[in-house]
């Protein structure tokens, strides 16, 4: 069974997320943290096949620390962030740290859907 991990700051949003992915997809184990630090411990022991990161986490590290982290805690794990601004550098940094993709929040649903099933290879 695949394992998706998201990490992000909103409750409201891991938990509305969590709800959409679990009607897209009922063969996948649904992972949150709403903290950097904890979606390292996570990525740490459950080595996710995706995980899903904002880049403006409240207290703890940033997005881009926890993403230079994870690629040696979960190195297999892909990496999707995103952000609710695009700023170019972050983006080009992300992608040099290995992230899989950079998405603009709000994401439309159905590209959102399309890099996830891309990302863990369900691709339609």
């Amino acid at each position: 069974m695949k394992k998706i991990l998201v990490i992000d700051d909103e409750t409201a949003l891991l938990e509305a997320f969590e709800g959409f992915l679990r009607n897209e997809f009922t063969d996948i184990t649904f992972l949150s943290a709403d903290n950097g630090n904890t979606g390292l411990e996570i990525a740490g022991t459950e080595k996710p096949d995706l995980i899903i990161l904002d880049m403006k986490l409240g207290a703890g590290p940033s997005g881009v620390e926890v993403l230079h982290r994870l690629k040696s805690l979960a190195p297999a794990s892909r990496v999707i962030v995103w952000a609710g601004y695009c700023d170019p550098k972050i983006e080009e940094e992300t992608r040099r740290l290995g992230a899989f993709a950079f998405v603009e929040k709000p994401a439309d649903p159905s590209l959102l859907l399309s890099i996830i099933r891309e990302a863990i290879g369900l691709d339609r």
